[in-house]
Formats: C-alpha cells, structure tokens, sequence
C-alpha cells in the first residue's frame, strides 16, 4: 500500500508547499485508491513542520504544485518521493499518479519561497 498526499484547497492542487491549508490523502493498494482523507494542517506552517506532518501521517508520495529546495531535500530525506509543479484538480492529479501518467518534474519550482510574488 501507498499513501499519497496531495497539497489540497477547494478541490485542486494547492500551489504553495510551505503555505498549503490541507492536504488530500489516498490509500492505494494494488493500483487501486480505497480510502480519501482531506485533513487540514497543523498551525505551525513551512516546509519543516509540514514535512514532519506528512511524515507522521506515514505519506510515501506527495503531489504539489510549487516549492523551494529546501522542502525538496527534507522532503527527500523522509523518504517522501515527490511530484512538484502539478496544477489543476486534485483527484485527477492521484488518478494520473495512479495511472503512471502523472509527470515528475526534478525541479525547483519556487526558489525564493518567503517571497509572495515568486509564483
């Protein structure tokens, strides 16, 4: 089984790592999603504390828009395999990871993130 999280705000893909209000999480066993969960993130935001939240909610893959390369690496060393630069809505972004379709971008995508017109 996988869990896939993905940064999630009325039903799309949320475009900020560090500032993501919720993340929608699918359990997918045997190429198959059977269980979706939108829960919203602790107070405390950022890179770090969400990256501990995914980690603690045993996350194997999370589907974002943008982030900086700091979230890249942390994310990276708690084994989070990660699919940045995706936008649009969040369920057909799972079904496209569960498909095989979903591109993985090996960028940065938002290098100056404390800055609020990186994007």
């Amino acid at each position: 089984m996988k869990r896939v999280a993905v940064t999630h705000e009325d039903g799309r893909v949320f475009q900020r790592f560090g500032h993501t209000p919720q993340f929608k999480f699918y359990n997918i066993d045997q190429g198959k999603t059977y269980r979706e969960q939108i829960i919203d993130t602790p107070s405390k935001k950022g890179h770090a504390a969400l990256t501990s939240f995914l980690k603690k909610m045993s996350t194997d893959v999370l589907i974002c828009g943008s982030l900086g390369e700091g979230a890249q690496k942390a994310l990276k060393a708690a084994g989070i395999t990660v699919y940045p630069g995706i936008s649009g809505n969040a369920d057909l972004a799972a079904i496209s990871y569960l498909l095989g379709t979903l591109p993985k971008n090996e960028i940065v995508t938002n290098e100056h993130h404390h800055c609020e017109d990186a994007l």
